[in-house]
């Protein structure tokens, strides 16, 4: 939801920082799915919040949230199946949220490309399914970033 624009850049470094060194993003997961809520940004838009940390999850299993549990996702399927997946259905990755459920909302290619570019920097490779290896990953995420901006002019 919404947080100073420079509170959410830091928050969204740190996620991506921390998400890569641990190879692992954590969700909110019961048995009905995934927790998400109402982007604040767009309208009619969906938001899936993640987190760095299964503590900073479990902060958030709170009221309406109490019946999740935090759950990791491995990086990889994290980048292949929510990130593009996300793309493809207008959804928001939610950054970090604090209890008040207050944090970034990010395009999920985007994010996807910074963590790539942090899994370089950071020189890790992780084991993708659908794509032959971590370059390969990029330049998709590259390619349908400059179709978007196209498609924008």
């Amino acid at each position: 939801m919404s947080i100073a624009e420079s509170d959410a850049e830091l928050q969204k470094q740190q996620f991506i920082i921390q998400s890569v060194t641990q190879g692992k993003v954590w969700g909110l997961h019961c048995e009905q799915g995934w927790s998400n809520a109402d982007s604040c940004d767009l309208e009619d838009t969906v938001v899936y919040p993640f987190w760095s940390t299964e503590e900073l999850a479990q902060l958030c299993a709170v009221d309406e949230w109490s019946v999740y549990a935090p759950k990791y996702l491995d990086l990889s399927e994290f980048l292949e199946n929510w990130c593009v997946g996300m793309y493809k259905e207008y959804i928001l990755a939610g950054i970090d949220w604090n209890p008040k459920l207050e944090g970034a909302e990010v395009d999920s290619i985007d994010l996807a490309l910074k963590l790539v570019q942090e899994l370089k920097k950071q020189k890790k490779e992780v084991k993708l399914k659908l794509y032959k290896n971590l370059a390969d990953f990029e330049k998709m995420l590259l390619e349908v970033i400059e179709e978007e901006r196209k498609s924008l002019n």
